[in-house]
């Protein structure tokens, strides 16, 4: 089942991809400037960078603990055990997705604008920003799987993951079917939010259901709240960024977009983590004490040692 949940995937990603090459050798033909499948992988590979470090690290902790738990029957540790994994995840995966859609123009320009590509980053600044709902979904349905492997149950994924890439292929096929060839990779990152929006809210109905009860109840409270600290954090960034271009920083330069996401990252995340303490969110708290306490300790021990 685990092979086929593979096979699977890159079904769906050989279709998109096909879709987007088929953009970038249509623009070329007509002398027009496409977002293909160069645009796609790029925006793609960036936004997991997250996810590796934050979800996956997790993820990879959780599933022992879980494992454990399931099979001494104890449906009720899983539940709780995952939520929190969960809500950890959240807590810092979602103000990046907020930020994302303030900060991914820039972000394209510090990254890509070398070379050839110079210059020439705003398709892939428009895919960003598309890609940042996707990750949050995304990060729920690959989560939420982990419950269904600590049950040793590979099947069920298998299953979920037909449908989301069911999902993802026939909405890449619609959305793109009438767009220009310049809106191709931000609507396939759209068309990839759909499908893990989707998945996610099946598999965690299917999940929910096989730990015999509302296992995500409580959880849903928890996204409001972290998506309204995460939303008007980016708005705070929002802010910033209007303020440094009146004062003419240059946004299509490296060095004028390396500020514009200093400067709006900096207020933004200091700003998140105000307004999850006002929100009482304990898990970004945690997490901002836990690198305070790490920051304030290297420090001590820089001047013990002078």
């Amino acid at each position: 089942w685990t092979l086929l949940f593979v096979v699977v995937n890159q079904v769906a990603y050989i279709v998109g991809g096909r879709i987007a090459t088929n953009a970038s050798a249509t623009a070329a033909l007509r002398g027009e400037v496409s977002s293909g499948y160069t645009t796609y992988a790029y925006a793609f590979l960036l936004v997991m960078v997250p996810h590796s470090i934050i979800t996956v690290s997790l993820a990879t902790a959780a599933l022992t603990r879980l494992s454990e738990l399931a099979s001494d029957g104890r449906l009720d540790r899983v539940r709780q055990e995952l939520a929190l994994t969960l809500r950890q995840s959240l807590a810092l995966v979602t103000p990046f997705c907020t930020l994302l859609v303030v900060l991914g123009p820039f972000l394209a320009v510090v990254m890509f604008s070398w070379g050839a590509a110079e210059g020439d980053t705003a398709p892939l600044g428009r895919t960003l920003v598309a890609f940042a709902p996707a990750l949050f979904f995304f990060t729920v349905h690959y989560l939420v799987l982990r419950g269904f492997y600590a049950l040793e149950d590979t099947r069920t994924p298998f299953l979920l993951q037909c449908v989301t890439a069911a999902t993802n292929i026939i909405a890449a096929v619609v959305i793109t079917a009438l767009t220009s060839t310049l809106d191709v990779a931000p609507l396939l990152a759209v068309a990839y939010g759909l499908a893990y929006a989707v998945g996610a809210t099946v598999s965690a109905t299917v999940l929910s259901r096989r730990l015999r009860a509302r296992a995500f109840a409580g959880l849903l409270r928890f996204v409001a709240a972290v998506t309204l600290a995460a939303a008007l954090a980016a708005g705070l960034g929002w802010l910033v960024v209007r303020l440094l271009l009146e004062l003419g920083v240059d946004p299509a330069s490296k060095p004028g977009s390396l500020l514009l996401l200093v400067a709006a990252g900096l207020v933004a995340g200091l700003g998140y983590v105000g307004l999850a303490r006002l929100l009482r969110l304990r898990e970004v708290t945690d997490i901002a004490h836990q690198l305070g306490g790490g920051i304030a300790s290297r420090l001590r021990r820089r001047r013990n040692h002078t």
